[in-house]
């Protein structure tokens, strides 16, 4: 993450079309009221990675050029002259007896105009995408879930200040005007026998990752998204597993990310970091892979108890996968890594809660709840994409 998360959508799909894809190609015009399904796609259409996050010809959307001046709340809020855009939410929950639960909750927003208003609500160019889910450590289960609409006539949408993003009954929201958090989170998966309610509220303020926020994906121009974290969370709440309803307490990571463009032709996907060390520090990492023969992207930040950040060289960080997940399309998906950073006395093994950790609905990602030893102790989220 998110970028995280994107994902906007960190995947290649390699079987069937999201819904998005098809909203932005068709100009908007989705005039329909009848949902669309993956009958719409076949194999012989594939949308690719670049397709969702590269460079568009003669595209109407602004793109991330250079760094920005971040006002809050407002930027909270939905940023429409970009392409895509999502709000970000992982965490790790102990019951009372100290059972480890990992969720997830991400909104994505994609575009097919820059605009959010139409004379026929159902034309409104702004399409939204949420995905839930919930891990449980003991039982060794990993639940997902996932809703798509149109923006509509209420059906799905953020506005801000205060923040309200929502798809349906999955909502998150400010309880304040002034600031993004404390929020509350409420989504329910009946189907899936999971769903969340909790309370989340600030323990560190937000940073901006990247360049001042600008963070980049390819040495290309624009190729780039503005993104801020709020990296350490309080929540308290309750989860519901199967037929019970699990009062709970944690911490969680949240990021934002808007951009219009982000990846190159030779980029395939990424793997992405989200740490939370014991000793209030914390490390994010995003690696974004290439075809062979092309360099790949690394950035880091090491975030301290102060929050200041320390902006990371790639020749800084050294990540080592040490464990693989095959998939029943034999593809190999690392689950566990050392990561190293000797300049700053950090030598961390990140073993998954459990390996399986797919988010598989209409594409196929792995983001999974991680704990830290080594040198020092924590927790933390894996997002891979593009394997």
């Amino acid at each position: 993450m998110s970028q995280r998360t994107l994902i906007t959508l960190g995947t290649i799909i390699t079987g069937t079309c999201l819904f998005g894809w098809l909203f932005i190609n068709t100009g908007g015009v989705l005039n329909s009221t009848k949902p669309f399904t993956a009958q719409h796609t076949t194999k012989n259409n594939p949308v690719t990675l670049q397709q969702l996050l590269g460079t568009q010809k003669n595209s109407p959307f602004k793109q991330a050029t250079q760094p920005i001046a971040f006002l809050f709340p407002r930027d909270h809020g939905p940023h429409f002259a970009y392409r895509t855009e999502w709000w970000y939410l992982t965490g790790h929950l102990f019951d009372r007896n100290q059972q480890h639960y990992g969720f997830q909750f991400t909104l994505f927003r994609f575009a097919s105009q820059p605009s959010s208003t139409a004379a026929n609500p159902w034309l409104v160019p702004q399409f939204y995408m949420a995905h839930l889910a919930l891990s449980n450590t003991q039982q060794q289960t990993h639940r997902s879930a996932a809703k798509f609409s149109r923006q509509g006539p209420g059906l799905a949408g953020v506005t801000s200040p205060p923040l309200q993003a929502w798809l349906e009954n999955w909502q998150l929201q400010s309880t304040t005007a002034e600031s993004l958090f404390p929020a509350k989170l409420t989504a329910q998966a009946p189907a899936q026998h999971i769903g969340l309610a909790l309370t989340i509220d600030k323990l560190k303020s937000w940073v901006l990752q990247g360049n001042q926020g600008l963070s980049q994906k390819s040495t290309t121009q624009g190729n780039a998204s503005y993104y801020y974290s709020y990296p350490r969370l309080n929540v308290v709440g309750s989860i519901q597993w199967d037929q019970q309803q699990i009062p709970v307490t944690g911490q969680a990571w949240f990021d934002h990310e808007w951009a219009t463009s982000a990846l190159d032709h030779y980029q395939t996907g990424w793997d992405w970091f989200s740490l939370q060390l014991e000793n209030q520090q914390e490390l994010m990492i995003y690696r974004i892979r290439s075809q062979p023969g092309y360099p790949e992207t690394l950035f880091a930040g090491l975030i301290q108890a102060d929050q200041t950040v320390i902006q990371l060289t790639p020749n800084q960080v050294t990540i080592k996968a040490t464990q693989y997940q095959q998939t029943i399309d034999h593809k190999q998906w690392p689950v566990a890594w050392q990561i190293t950073l000797p300049d700053y006395h950090l030598s961390l093994t990140l073993t998954p809660t459990q390996p399986n950790q797919f988010i598989k609905h209409l594409f196929t990602y792995w983001e999974g709840a991680v704990k830290i030893t080594g040198s020092h102790q924590g927790w933390g989220f894996v997002e891979l994409t593009g394997y």
